[in-house]
C-alpha cells in the first residue's frame, strides 16, 4: 500500500535496516503488587460504642496519629455500676494521695526525703490511673467516655461505610489506610529462572493500565524463596519504590531480570511490532512511498527488543516508529 511522503512526515514514520546484532537476554517473572509491611493499616473499634464525630473523608491524606473519629462508649447497667465503683475508688485514692502529699510538703524540712518521694510517686500514680476515666470530648458527662480513633500510619483513607451516629461493635473495622510510597511484588519463578535470580541483579518492572504501559527500575530483591508453592514454583518478594502511586495493590505486573547472557540475532524494538488479525506483523518499506505488511515469528522479549526468528531478512527497511498509524492505514485501505 502507498503512503505519500507528506503523510510519512506528518506521522513521523521512521525506518531502519534490520541486521543481526547483540541481544541481551532476560528472564520474565509474573507477579502481583501487595502492600508493604507498613503500607496498609486498619482502624478498629476497641469497644462497643456510637460514633459521635468523623473528621476523615474518603481519599483524604492523613498523618500518623491524626484523629479520624470519636467513639462514645455505650455500657449496660451492670457495666456502668462496675465502672462507677472503680471510678469512685480511684477518685478516693487520688484525693487521699493529694492530701498526704500536701501534708508532707508543708513539713518538708523535718521529714525524710524518702517519705516525700513516696508521697509524690503515689500522687503521680493516682493521677495517671484516674486519667482513664477522664472524658476526652467536650460535653461528656458522668460515666460516658469518648475514645479517639487515630491513624496508625500516614496514607490515604480508603472508602468506608460508617456514618455519624452509627453504633459499632468491638473489633469492627472502621477505616483502612493505604500508603503506596513503597509496595511489595510477589512473583513466582520456576526451575532455572529461580536459580538465576540473586540480590543485585538488574531488574525492570512492567505493568499495564488499560492501553498504557508503565515501567520502573526502582525495584530490588527483598527475599529469596523460603518455601515452594503447591505448583513447585519459588515465591519471591521484591520491594518497589512507588512515590507517585503509579502501581496499585492487586495489579498484575511482570518483572524482567537481566541474566547477563548475550547473543547475535535479528531483533526489533517492541514498538515496531504490531498485532494484525491476531498475528505479530511488521511493516517493510519497499520504495519511497510504498510499504508492505510482513507477518513474522517472534522469539524472546527482553522488555525493549524482541527477536525475530522467521519472516525477515538482513537489510530490509522496517518501520520502527509510528507502526500503529501504518496499521490503521493498512486496515482502512
Amino acid at each position: 500500500f502507498e503512503v505519500p511522503k507528506e503523510t510519512q512526515f506528518l506521522f513521523e514514520i521512521l525506518t531502519q535496516p534490520i541486521d543481526e546484532g547483540v541481544f541481551d537476554e532476560t528472564t520474565q517473572l509474573h507477579g502481583t503488587i501487595v502492600p508493604s509491611s507498613a503500607g496498609q493499616a486498619v482502624v478498629q473499634t476497641p469497644q462497643t460504642g456510637r460514633l459521635v464525630s468523623l473528621s476523615a473523608r474518603v481519599g483524604q491524606s492523613v498523618s500518623k496519629g491524626q484523629t479520624l473519629a470519636l467513639l462514645e462508649e455505650t455500657l449496660d447497667a451492670t457495666e456502668q455500676v462496675s465502672l462507677q465503683a472503680e471510678r469512685n475508688s480511684l477518685e478516693a485514692e487520688l484525693t487521699a494521695a493529694r492530701k498526704e502529699y500536701e501534708r508532707i510538703k508543708k513539713i518538708e524540712d523535718i521529714v525524710a526525703k524518702r517519705d516525700l518521694a513516696e508521697a509524690e510517686s503515689r500522687l503521680q500514680k493516682a493521677e495517671e490511673n484516674f486519667k482513664v476515666f477522664t472524658p476526652i470530648a467536650k460535653g461528656s458527662k458522668g460515666n460516658t467516655r469518648i475514645v479517639p480513633l487515630k491513624a496508625p500510619i500516614s496514607g490515604i483513607v480508603s472508602p468506608f461505610s460508617v456514618a455519624i451516629g452509627s453504633t459499632v461493635g468491638v473489633g469492627e473495622t472502621i477505616f483502612t489506610i493505604t500508603n503506596l510510597s513503597t509496595v511489595y511484588v510477589e512473583a513466582q519463578a520456576f526451575g532455572q529462572d529461580a536459580e538465576q535470580i540473586k540480590a543485585g541483579s538488574k531488574l525492570d518492572l512492567v505493568g499495564t493500565a488499560g492501553d498504557v504501559q508503565k515501567r520502573s527500575d526502582r525495584i530490588h530483591l527483598l527475599s529469596l524463596a523460603q518455601a515452594v508453592n503447591a505448583n513447585q514454583s519459588h515465591k519471591l518478594l521484591f520491594e518497589l519504590s512507588n512515590p507517585d502511586g503509579a502501581f496499585k495493590i492487586g495489579e498484575f505486573v511482570s518483572v524482567r531480570l537481566q541474566i547477563g547472557q548475550t547473543s547475535r540475532t535479528l531483533s526489533l524494538p517492541n514498538a515496531a511490532i504490531s498485532q494484525v488479525n491476531g498475528k505479530p506483523a511488521v511493516f517493510v518499506k519497499e520504495s519511497p512511498e510504498t510499504f508492505r505488511i510482513v507477518y513474522v515469528a517472534t522469539g524472546t522479549n527482553n522488555g525493549e527488543r524482541t527477536t525475530i526468528t522467521k519472516g525477515l531478512a538482513n537489510g530490509e527497511k522496517v518501520v520502527i516508529n509510528s507502526a500503529y498509524q501504518l496499521k490503521m492505514m493498512y486496515l482502512n485501505q
